[in-house]
């Protein structure tokens, strides 16, 4: 009776190891997530506030993720957008639960040059108006004090919700719409009106 009872949790055991390797190979993940910078290049100055795009797909099919993904600089958790305060190099990696960590994304923080000049920023709707619907798709337009397109400013609400240059309305209301890019001083606040359809 006592070699069957030994044998009998000797099994379990194995079992119970078994399954458990089993949910660890699956914590890992085999989906890949790839990591991009919202900028044009991965070189800025202190003080810039960046924010990352993770897609995942196959093929050419590729979606932007958002929901559960983390971000670390150097091991080290991170927000995103993350505004990047001292001089140097750091390695930037994706991660969520149940996918591959991103590709290694290097961003390199140079020192703030001598400061010149500053243009000033305005943001609008491409089409002008300043009242909406709910549910329409809206993009935004940014020029500097000299008319000339900026492409590449960080467009948030008064909260400091980034809302990037296209935008879906799905909530009425009054909102506050700002654009800043370092090197430029912040618009003043666009005032978008958005009416219940």
């Amino acid at each position: 009776m006592k070699k069957f009872l030994l044998f009998f949790m000797l099994t379990s055991l194995a079992m119970l190891g078994t399954a458990c390797s089993s949910d660890d190979n699956k914590e890992g993940g085999s989906k890949e997530m790839v990591l991009m910078f919202d900028a044009y290049n991965q070189e800025i100055v202190q003080g810039s506030k960046v924010g990352f795009l993770v897609l995942v797909g196959d093929g050419e099919d590729f979606i932007e993720m958002e929901d559960g993904v983390k971000f670390y600089a150097d091991g080290k958790e991170i927000s995103n957008p993350h505004v990047f305060e001292e001089v140097g190099e750091y390695n930037v990696v994706a991660k969520k639960r149940g996918y591959k960590d991103s590709n290694v994304l290097v961003v390199k923080v140079g020192e703030i040059e001598e400061p010149g000049v500053r243009k000033s920023l305005t943001v609008s709707l491409s089409d002008g108006r300043t009242e909406v619907w709910t549910g329409e798709g809206l993009r935004f337009v940014v020029k500097d004090d000299e008319g000339i397109m900026v492409t590449n400013a960080i467009i948030t609400l008064s909260d400091g919700t980034d809302i990037g240059y296209d935008w879906y309305t799905w909530n009425a209301g009054t909102y506050k719409i700002f654009a800043s890019l370092y090197g430029y001083e912040s618009s003043p606040g666009f005032i978008l009106t958005v009416k219940e359809r």
